[in-house]
Parts: structure tokens; sequence; C-alpha cells
């Protein structure tokens, strides 16, 4: 069978918001891994020259080819019609979405999924979220709305309309604002503290926690665009994530991996600690996978899809989900046994016939430490063999300076090796082991 993997998003090179990874290993590696696994299938990859987190690419010069897997670029202007043209025209017989992240809006699944539809109306065999799906997971208050509607326990709030909450920013000659009378009447029904975040958009980029209805609506009136937001009563627990992997016909559930938090309680997802697995019984772990999957069932997700969850008294919030591939992803892969892309391989199989962990399941350890350079991460993984996968991670916003950091992932078969990896990692070099990673993970590791 002629199978194919694509993403059908991307920027400019100049663009604003200009996203670079650099990934050890390579994903030659993984992509030759995975064809080697499916002899009998024709393996391709279509993307645009943005897709990083598939190919091995920088500065757009392509670092490193696949031997038994090939590589099909196209612009970033395509339309939907034009990439899916492109697989059908080259005889593709099944058709795989892996996504690419993105901010401010973190749209490009919907993309993948509009791709995914057009090529499903041809005939196309296609795991891909459907469009709706999609945008239905971007819309933060239409999910929330999801999950109340099914029995999902789902943090109490309420929606902002950003145009009329600023309506005297456009008509000059109103001088008593009712919607915000409205709006603050509403506040004061809420119990706080409170987290404020875009209605859409991408995961905690820009989130504000306000601790009163007078400090929410002082940062409501700040908020220096029209878009709207969500004014959600915060959760207090601990952070996890998850990721499912399949279709309706069966999924698979990956165990949780817990994230650290910040003093206000919310995860940033530049500088968090992440361990995994948690299996223990006080966390329900069966039950969760269990409800993760009638969610799965009730959006129809098809493909990848990674969940922000809430653990609070005994009890599982789902936050929201992110359909698309995720800085979780090659975590979990480690965690659970299995390549990146197989268990979206292993999908285009009827559902009796899918086999998703092909290698030994391992607790993992991802952190983060400042730019290194690329001879002293290939240093450290020649000592370390709990060192398994690393990601430099470069992300510059027009403006605003530039993120960037190494993301770490220790995996082996006990929770002891990983801690003693990391023990050894930072008496060896306490430059690049932070105090604050060691005691948050010696934390989380102690759950």
């Amino acid at each position: 069978m002629k199978i194919a993997f694509y993403s059908s998003g991307g920027v400019e090179p100049d663009s604003a918001v200009s996203p670079r990874h650099f990934l050890f290993p390579k994903k030659k590696e993984e992509w030759d891994a995975l064809a080697e696994s499916r002899p009998e299938d024709e393996i391709s990859v279509y993307c645009t020259a943005s897709a990083t987190h598939m190919i091995d690419i920088a500065g757009g010069e392509l670092l490193a080819s696949p031997d038994k897997v090939k590589y099909h670029f196209f612009p970033f202007t395509d339309s939907i019609e034009e990439v899916a043209d492109r697989m059908l025209k080259d005889g593709v017989e099944a058709a795989i979405a892996y996504g690419l992240p993105d901010v401010p809006y973190d749209w490009y699944s919907v993309r993948d999924a509009l791709v995914g539809d057009a090529l499903r109306k041809r005939g196309i065999r296609v795991i891909s979220h459907t469009a709706r799906t999609a945008q239905y997971c971007l819309e933060k208050w239409t999910f929330g709305r999801i999950l109340r509607e099914n029995g999902f326990p789902a943090a109490k709030g309420i929606h902002v309309h950003g145009g009329m909450f600023h309506a005297e920013r456009r008509v000059s000659e109103i001088r008593n604002n009712v919607y915000q009378e409205y709006i603050r009447s509403r506040l004061e029904e809420l119990t706080y503290p409170v987290i404020l975040k875009a209605a859409a958009g991408s995961g905690s980029v820009g989130l504000q926690v306000a601790g009163s209805a007078e400090d929410a609506f002082r940062r409501l009136k700040e908020c220096t665009d029209e878009a709207d937001v969500l004014v959600e009563e915060r959760i207090d627990g601990m952070n996890f994530g998850v990721e499912i992997y399949g279709d309706p016909d069966g999924y698979v559930v990956s165990d949780p991996i817990i994230f650290s938090t910040g003093k206000d309680g919310v995860t940033d997802p530049f500088n968090s600690v992440k361990y995994g697995p948690i299996r223990d019984e006080s966390y329900h772990v069966d039950e969760l996978k269990e409800q993760v999957m009638r969610l799965g069932r009730i959006l129809g997700l098809c493909g990848i899809a990674e969940l922000d969850l809430i653990f609070s008294k005994g009890t599982w919030y789902i936050l929201e989900v992110n359909p698309r591939f995720s800085r979780l992803s090659q975590p979990v892969a480690l965690m659970e046994g299995w390549d990146p892309f197989h268990p979206l391989l292993q999908t285009v199989l009827p559902a009796e016939q899918r086999v998703f962990r092909i290698k030994e399941r391992n607790y993992i350890l991802d952190f983060k430490t400042k730019f290194l350079s690329d001879e002293l991460i290939r240093e450290i993984e020649r000592q370390f063999p709990q060192v398994r996968h690393v990601l430099k991670f470069q992300y510059g916003i027009s403006g605003s300076g530039e993120i960037n950091h190494c993301e770490w992932v220790l995996a082996a078969e006990s929770k002891e090796e990983v801690a003693e990896g990391l023990q050894a990692l930072r008496e060896a070099y306490p430059e690049v082991v932070s105090t604050a990673v060691m005691e948050a993970a010696k934390e989380m590791m102690e759950e």
C-alpha cells in the first residue's frame, strides 16, 4: 500500500512567528525504522519546509534524508486542493495527518483536517480528524460546552466577547458599555482565583491568573486587542497529559504523565518538568482512559491527539484537546514502547489487526536546560545511556526576542535508573541540570 504521512501547515521564513527545531536522534532514523517494520508498504512524507517535527531541516537546508522513505515538499502557499491533488497524482492509497503546532493560533490541525476531508471525498483512506472536530478543539468555549453536555467534569466560567467588551474603542459615542456591566456581574458569581485565556488559540500562551472579580475585570479592560476571552475558575490539583491514538473503531491511550507547575499552579510549557508513567491506583488510571476514549468517540477523533488534564480531589478534569503532534509525543513514545509514527501507521489497519506497542515500556523524565551546542549534546549522549532524546528548541517572535532551550528525555526500565541518570548528569555537568529541575523531579518521582 502507498501510504503518505502529511503536514500541510507552514510559515514563511521571515514570519513574525518562526519556529526552528533541531532533533536528536534524527527523524531520518525514525522513518527508516518505520519503513523496515512494514516492508510491504511504500511510505512517503508530504510537507512544507516548516515541518521540523517530521524532517531534519534547519535554515531551509535538509540535513538528512531517510533511505527507505521519500520526501515530497510543497510551498506553504499551496491550497487545500493542491495539497490533496499532489498525493492523489502520486497514487497515494492512505494518508495520515501529523499536524504542526503553532502560535498564536494553533490551527494547522484544522488545515490538515481540510486536506483529509478533501481526500476522503476522493475515496482515499484517511487517518485525520475531520475539519469540524479540529475546529471544535480549537474553540475552547465550544469544547467546554461539549464536555458539559456529555457529563464530563468541567470548570465553571464565562465567555467574554471581545468586540462587545471593547465596543467604545470603535464607537466613540458609547458612554456606558452595558456589556461590560453584564460581564462585571458575571465575574462576581465566580470563585477565585480564575484563569483568563484566549477563547481560541495555542495552549497556555498569554494565560493570566486573577485573584478577584476586580482583578479579572481590570485585566479584561487592559487587553490590547479585541479577541474573545475565557474566564474560568482555576481547578486546584495536579497537571497531567495523555495522548490518544486511533479512531472510533479502536483507540489506545497512554498512561498519564505529570507536569510540574509554577507558583500560580499553572504549567509553563517552556519550563515544566514531566515524569511518567503514573499508574498508582489512587489516580484511577483505567477509569481515566475509558473517559478519554469515550470523548474520542464523541468527537470522532481519528489519528493523534494530546489532552491536558488536572486531577483534583479524586476527579479528572479534561482542560483541552490538541488534535495533532505535541511536545508530549516523543516522551509518550519512549514511555509506551512505540516509535513516534508507529501507532498512526497501525490505525490504517482494521482494529483487530492493530499492534500499538512494539518495544519495552519505560519510565521517563522530560526537562529543559539552557541552549547547548551540538557537540556538548553528543558528548553527554555518549556518556549517559538514559539520554534517549534531545530537542533543541528556538522560537523567534518578531519584536519579542527568542525563547530557546534544550529539552531532554531520559528513559529507563525503572524509575531508579532514571533518577540515577539525572543525578549522574547533574554531578558531571552541574551547569546543565538546574537545582529547580532536580527538586521538581524528586517531588514528582515520589508521587
